[in-house]
């Protein structure tokens, strides 16, 4: 006779099989200062937790685990908790230069440094300012991981300045969708260049798939397979067991 077995614990041994190991975990912490105005409106905070949130995404999206925390004070101890890999720091600047420029502790967070305004330089039509060692700062000195703080325009640059033509002000860049989502996709290509893989255009990956296995049984002797039933998933994709009472179904992980 022909049984139909909907999946449940008191009927199956079962386990799922997924692919890759652990994503690399960025925790990225936006500027809390809310007291620094951009030239045009809003603060530095505002900008930087756009851009932090759009990195986040684009990272995900390209198999990293992310966290944005705008938590200046907590942070460091956090992130140190949460095991991540890289700590990436994101602000804005002032005091009426131009460009973009990075900064960093250790000799591992000089390498990262490096790769952070290579990213941004490759969206960003402003000039480089290049690496700054800085051995003064709570989330380079309190963080265990590699970590680097990126100083991405000036925002209180209000005159036309760079290396590539005439682009507007770095304040008005700051404050437009355009600035901020190009700003977001250099940092996030240069997290992905320091681990040597290509960011995501924006497209979620695809699923990783795996395989629900088990056997069925009659309770409860684990021996006593059921053979020929059919296995039935919540999703609707089903099997029939086969001479063992064993059954498999591919899945998305």
């Amino acid at each position: 006779m022909r049984r139909t077995i909907i999946l449940a614990s008191a009927l199956v041994l079962a386990a799922l099989w997924a692919g890759p190991a652990a994503a690399q975990k960025v925790y990225i912490n936006p500027s809390n200062q809310s007291w620094n105005p951009v030239s045009g409106g809003g603060s530095e905070a505002d900008y930087a937790l756009i851009v932090a949130n759009r990195v986040e995404t684009i990272l995900d999206n390209s198999g990293f685990d992310s966290r944005v925390d705008q938590d200046f004070d907590n942070s460091p101890a956090t992130a140190n908790s949460w095991g991540a890999d890289i700590f990436v720091s994101i602000h804005s600047n002032a005091g009426g230069g131009h460009g973009t420029e990075t900064l960093y502790k250790s000799t591992g967070g000089q390498v990262l440094a490096q790769n952070l305004p290579d990213g941004l330089l490759s969206s960003l039509p402003y000039q480089s300012r290049g690496l700054k060692n800085r051995t003064d700062l709570h989330v380079l000195n309190r963080t265990n991981m590699f970590a680097a703080l990126v100083e991405s325009v000036f925002h209180d640059c209000t005159s036309t300045s760079g290396r590539q033509g005439h682009p507007p002000s770095e304040s008005a860049f700051l404050r437009s969708a355009e600035g901020q989502g190009l700003i977001a996709e250099g940092i996030a290509a240069g997290v992905c260049d320091y681990y040597g893989v290509t960011c995501s255009d924006g497209d979620p990956p695809p699923p990783q798939k795996g395989k629900y296995i088990g056997i069925v049984y009659r309770k409860p002797d684990t021996q006593d397979r059921i053979i020929g039933a059919t296995v039935t998933l919540n999703n609707g994709a089903s099997t029939t067991t086969s001479g063992t009472g064993y059954f498999e179904i591919e899945v998305d992980a």
